[in-house]
């Protein structure tokens, strides 16, 4: 048996990466709907953001899944190397951010 835990926004691992990528992806459409996110604090969600990116399995399923638009968001940031809030110069944060704007705006 293998567990995930969410502690303080790190996420501690000792799970398969099939496991850890669905614990990624709930935890993303968890903070996304919260009430953190309508209230435009896209931080909360820097922890699966980051894991998502970090995990192959999980980075497919989202852009297969296309949660918010979050293929297409992590190419322009990552592959075109393009972020939308030009004034930040952290890819991660500045798709955060674009994610929860897209959601909540």
């Amino acid at each position: 048996m293998s567990v995930c835990i969410f502690i303080k926004g790190i996420l501690k691992m000792d799970c398969s990466l099939e496991e850890e990528s669905n614990r990624l992806i709930s935890l993303f459409n968890e903070l996304i709907e919260s009430e953190e996110c309508k209230g435009l604090n896209y931080q909360c969600l820097f922890a699966p953001v980051i894991g998502i990116i970090n995990n192959k399995i999980a980075l497919e399923k989202m852009c297969l899944l296309n949660t918010d638009g979050f293929g297409r968001i992590y190419k322009q940031h990552f592959i075109e190397k393009n972020n939308t809030f030009t004034l930040v110069d952290n890819p991660y944060e500045s798709m955060c951010m674009e994610l929860v704007m897209r959601k909540w705006q």
